[in-house]
C-alpha cells in the first residue's frame, strides 16, 4: 500500500533588486567595531555597507555560472540574498566558495552568511527562518500524465530516485514493495532515466526538477504533483544579530510576494499536492 506524505506550505515571495555583485570578494572587515549603518555582529561583522555571502557557485538554481562564465553568479539564492540587502541598505558581495567550506566560513566570519541550496538539516543551530519551501515532486514524461497523474498510479512500475537522497528515503518508506526503485547517482541521471523509458517516473526535489523544459532541456517531462514536503530551504548565519535582521528582510520579502515571484521564476509553477482534487 502507498502511503501519502502531506506537502508543506510553500513559503512565497519574490525580487528584482538592484544591488553589486563583487566576484572574487573581500573578506569581512576584522577592526572589532561597527560602521552604525552594517551594526555589529556576534562573531562576524559587515564590511561597511556590503552583506558579504559564501555561496556553492555550482548548485542550480540556486546559484551557478552565467553562460559563457563570465560575470558574477545568477540563481534563486543570489535574488534572494539581493532583496535582502536591499532591505537592509546594503550592497550584496557573493563569494563563490566550495560546497564544503561554506559553514566554516560562515563560522569563522570570512562570511556574513551562506547558501547555495542549503537546508535547515544541514545548516543546524546556523539557520535563517525558511526563505522557500523545497516539496518531493513526481515527474513523469509529458504523454503519461493522463494515467500516472498520483504516486498510486505506479504500482508495479518503476521509479527512479537518488541514491542517498530525501526521494529515496520518502520511497523506502512511501511506497515500500509496490514500485520498483531504481537508484541513480544525482536527480539529473534520474530524470535522464525517465526520458529514456528506462524509468516510468521519478520523484525529485523540486528545484532539482526545476521548469523541466528551460532547466534541464527535457521539454517531454513534466512534474505532475507533490508527493512528499521535502526540506525547507534557508541561509546560515553565524551571529544572532544578523540573523534576526535576515529574518525581518525575509519576512518583509514574503509579504511584498516577492519570493513567491522568485521561486516561479527559477523553478516554475509548484505542482499541486498528490489527492487535491
Amino acid at each position: 500500500m502507498v502511503r501519502r506524505s502531506p506537502v508543506a506550505t510553500r513559503v512565497g515571495t519574490a525580487l528584482g533588486a538592484a544591488v553589486l555583485l563583487a566576484v572574487p570578494l573581500v573578506g569581512c572587515s576584522d577592526d572589532g567595531g561597527g560602521d552604525g549603518t552594517g551594526g555589529p555582529t556576534t562573531g562576524a561583522e559587515l564590511s561597511e555597507g556590503r552583506l558579504t555571502a559564501c555561496l556553492d557557485a555550482a548548485r542550480a538554481p540556486f546559484t551557478a555560472p552565467r553562460a559563457g562564465g563570465g560575470g558574477p553568479l545568477r540563481g534563486l539564492d543570489v535574488d534572494v540574498l539581493a532583496g535582502v540587502a536591499e532591505q537592509l541598505g546594503l550592497e550584496l558581495d557573493v563569494r563563490p566558495t566550495p560546497e564544503v567550506a561554506l559553514l566554516a566560513d560562515v563560522e569563522a566570519a570570512r562570511c556574513d552568511l551562506a547558501g547555495g541550496g542549503l537546508t535547515a538539516e544541514v545548516a543546524g543551530e546556523l539557520a535563517t527562518r525558511p526563505y522557500a519551501a523545497a516539496p518531493l515532486v513526481l515527474v513523469v514524461r509529458s504523454e503519461d500524465t493522463w494515467f500516472l497523474a498520483s504516486v498510486e498510479d505506479l504500482l508495479g512500475r518503476t521509479l527512479g530516485v537518488q541514491a542517498g537522497s530525501p526521494a529515496q528515503r520518502w520511497a523506502l518508506e512511501a511506497v515500500q514493495d509496490d514500485v520498483r526503485l531504481l537508484a541513480f547517482d544525482s536527480a539529473d541521471a534520474a530524470l535522464e532515466a525517465v526520458r529514456a523509458r528506462r524509468a516510468d517516473a521519478a520523484v525529485v526535489g523540486r528545484f532539482e526538477a526545476g521548469d523541466l523544459p528551460t532547466t534541464t532541456g527535457l521539454a517531454d517531462l513534466a512534474a505532475v504533483t507533490a508527493v512528499d514536503e521535502g526540506a525547507a530551504l534557508v541561509f546560515a548565519v553565524a551571529s544572532d544579530v544578523l540573523r534576526d535582521r535576515v529574518d525581518d528582510a525575509l519576512d518583509e520579502l514574503e509579504g511584498a510576494g516577492r519570493l513567491e515571484e522568485l521561486e516561479r521564476r527559477w523553478a516554475g509553477p509548484a505542482p499541486g499536492r498528490d489527492g487535491d482534487g
